[in-house]
């Protein structure tokens, strides 16, 4: 069967049955591990919203001043920023906490 044909049928098939196609988002949830570097707080235009907790939380971060490489190492700027950060008090993409050492996911 041609491939044209064979589409047209998964089509049909796919509307009789009332199955849905969502639209993907434009944009994937960050992930906690993956946001480490140059990072701006800002209060609108963000990457993503992170809230800051004592305990429970997805990232241990660890502000530095050079080399930020690891999960967890901020470096704060205010320009060149890999990361635009929002701190909320809900409605997060995820939780972290300040520590002097041992930053990292959990």
């Amino acid at each position: 069967m041609k491939p044209a044909i064979l589409s047209f049928i998964v089509f049909i098939y796919l509307l009789g049955t009332g199955a849905t196609f969502e639209k993907k988002p434009l944009y994937i949830q960050a992930d906690a591990c993956k946001i480490y570097g140059k990072i701006k707080l800002v209060e609108s235009g963000e990457d993503v919203k992170v809230k800051v907790v004592s305990s429970g939380e997805k990232l241990r971060v660890r502000y530095v001043t050079e080399n930020p490489n690891a999960p967890g190492q901020w470096e704060l700027v205010v320009t060149g920023a890999q990361y635009k950060v929002k701190i909320v008090d809900s409605g997060e993409d995820f939780t972290i906490r300040e520590v002097k050492s041992g930053e990292g996911c959990n």
